[in-house]
């Protein structure tokens, strides 16, 4: 925080600030007992975690949005530990409706 001027920083309207948006960073935003929100590679574009995941595949590979999800929502990007279990079920529901799509669309 040393871009913030101190005397601000001891301010009153700043530690009340800082407190708000501490508390909300640590909101559970699925409800009780999901965690905290948080992605694990930060604020980059689906098109930047496309390309990371592409440099891991074969070229006649193509990267899935669920590909995508999972390194973004998993530990240390492992695919099976997420962080959080509002992630897990997000997952889960992805997988079931994709598997009843391709079972109700006809080849």
């Amino acid at each position: 925080m040393e871009y913030i001027p101190s005397q601000y920083r001891a301010s009153a309207d700043f530690k009340a600030r800082f407190e708000k948006a501490s508390h909300n960073r640590k909101s559970e935003k699925g409800g009780p007992g999901t965690g905290p929100s948080k992605h694990t590679r930060g604020t980059q574009s689906f098109q930047t975690y496309e390309g990371i995941l592409a440099l891991d595949k074969d070229e006649d590979e193509e990267v899935t949005p669920n590909d995508v999800f999972l390194h973004v929502h998993t530990k240390d990007h492992d695919g099976v530990t997420f962080i959080n279990s509002r992630s897990a079920w997000f997952y889960s529901e992805l997988v079931r409706r994709r598997e009843e799509h391709t079972q109700a669309t006809p080849n």
